[in-house]
């Protein structure tokens, strides 16, 4: 009879006893127990860099009725009231969770404050409980607070995915002009769209998608330079952690392993500093929006001679003024 049981791991040990007390022999064995299935989605947030509040929009379906909502940040329940909704679309789409019967509201959204939590690197888990108070969905992921960078972009945006300068598109080479429009927009506090620093990259220098495609590594120097962005090249591991360390955000081209592959290098964006660990920008995978360790970010970056052109794989960003 498992109906005392709470849904999760547990282990089942079998043993044989003398009249005595004495074991003789045990067995042991570990086992999932999910008594009431469930299936959700986050449809917001997307990212994982926030300044005041987390808007947070999905839905659910579970085998069960009543089933409700946490949110936790750093396991503190952040007591969000959430709305919950008619979906026909997911009653439509998702088939065996219970059905409309079980799941008259499978759509949620809610508002998280988080102006009162300090900077930097937390933990924020989504956990969906039946009504006998048993998890039967969970959601975890690493989220960087106030300190982080306000301004992000995604090359593979709709907006200018399909967009084609020269040799290719906007989705497939342009991480480049991308990251760096991260980067202005984030020092000179206005809105640089990626197309934006594309256009000069392409229109008024032979850097980008013109004898190559994608960005040399002249592109940051020379876009730098137009924008009116202090840029200084970094030469060791110790100078990025002490810049970052600053507040100043760093411009990278990386080579094959977390960000790259062997075939096609990448460019991206750090910010802030914790431990040894920046908070990295991809302007492609959102999943690689998260802490990462500057040994490893040192030791994947490109290896290419056009991507070193201007005398370094990092660069520090800054205003003048």
């Amino acid at each position: 009879d498992l109906s005392g049981l709470q849904d999760g791991n547990h282990t089942l040990t079998v043993r044989i006893v003398s009249q005595t007390g004495v074991i003789i022999k045990e067995k042991t064995t570990k086992f999932y127990l999910q008594k009431y299935d469930c299936k959700a989605y986050l449809e917001s947030p997307k990212l994982n860099h926030f300044n005041s509040t987390i808007n947070i929009k999905g839905w659910e379906m579970s085998e069960m009725d009543n089933s409700y909502i946490k949110v936790y940040i750093d396991d503190k329940d952040m007591n969000v009231n959430f709305n919950r909704m008619e979906r026909q679309d997911v009653i439509d789409a998702i088939k065996n969770y219970g059905g409309q019967d079980m799941n008259l509201t499978p759509g949620f959204n809610g508002k998280i404050d988080i102006s009162s939590i300090s900077n930097g690197k937390h933990t924020m888990s989504i956990k969906i409980y039946s009504k006998f108070n048993e998890v039967i969905y969970s959601y975890k992921n690493n989220i960087c607070i106030k300190a982080c960078l306000p301004t992000y972009y995604n090359q593979a945006d709709q907006r200018w995915a399909d967009v084609v300068f020269g040799l290719s598109s906007m989705q497939k080479t342009g991480c480049a002009p991308t990251s760096m429009a991260m980067a202005f927009s984030t020092i000179l506090s206005k809105n640089i769209l990626p197309t934006d620093v594309a256009n000069y990259l392409y229109y008024q220098t032979d850097q980008f998608n013109r004898n190559m495609k994608g960005t040399s590594g002249l592109g940051i120097i020379y876009a730098s330079n137009y924008y009116g962005i202090k840029y200084t090249p970094l030469s060791s591991k110790q100078e990025l952690a002490n810049v970052l360390s600053s507040g100043r955000i760093v411009y990278v081209a990386m080579g094959n392993g977390r960000f790259a592959t062997p075939f096609y290098n990448h460019a991206i964006v750090l910010h802030s500093y914790s431990n040894g660990n920046t908070m990295a920008y991809d302007p492609l995978k959102l999943e690689n929006n998260t802490y990462v360790s500057i040994d490893q970010l040192w030791s994947e970056q490109s290896k290419d001679y056009d991507d070193y052109r201007g005398g370094s794989n990092f660069y520090s960003l800054e205003g003048y003024f």
